[in-house]
């Protein structure tokens, strides 16, 4: 059922959703959008935004951790254009030689982005709706390009508002802390 789902997302393509589906997977290669976000919540509150940017920062090496460096190596799982017949790669995309030694399960865009935007949503209570379309967004898009799996990406979700909220516990302790020292 999971190959169909990836065939069916795969196979509905045009040339306005390839443009919106790149480009939306690529924004969250290196963390951009979630760092402009955190840069403009933090211009709004310098006090709470700078909680916020520890623990924005604290959120992406978390789920870099977690997801590359850990759960993609202990599942090893191929990814959809390599392992599925018929899963479409946009031309002119690195992804072959970019993607070709990489794991696919789980999504380290999803999870960077679910943790991002968890963190950042727990700032900025307004901000959660929007945050939540473009995380969702990023997860389609990693399905649209043949990337990943669907359960790839909720995995990755999963594993992202995981990590966005040790980051903002973490964060939020460092901040008490260094509250109490100074006052001590």
């Amino acid at each position: 059922m999971e190959t169909e789902l990836l065939r069916w997302i795969n196979a509905h393509h045009c040339r306005a959703l390839d443009r919106l589906m790149w480009g939306a997977s690529a924004s969250a290669d290196f963390f951009l959008p979630w760092i402009c976000v955190g840069v403009a919540v933090w211009a709004l509150d310098r006090r709470g935004g700078k909680e916020t940017l520890i623990a924005l920062a604290l959120s992406f090496v978390l789920a870099t951790i977690s997801v590359d460096l850990a759960l993609k190596p202990l599942f090893a799982r191929a990814r959809p254009f390599l392992s599925v017949a018929g899963v479409r790669l946009m031309r002119g995309t690195p992804a072959t030689r970019i993607f070709r030694d990489t794991w696919s399960f789980p999504s380290g865009h999803c999870a960077s982005s679910a943790a991002a935007a968890w963190v950042l949503a727990a700032r900025r209570r307004r901000l959660a709706l929007p945050l939540a379309a473009l995380v969702l967004l990023i997860a389609y898009s990693r399905v649209y390009l043949g990337m990943h799996f669907p359960s790839d990406c909720l995995a990755g979700l999963a594993a992202g508002v995981i990590c966005g909220e040790a980051a903002r516990r973490c964060a939020r302790a460092l901040f008490r802390g260094a509250g109490e020292g100074v006052a001590a």
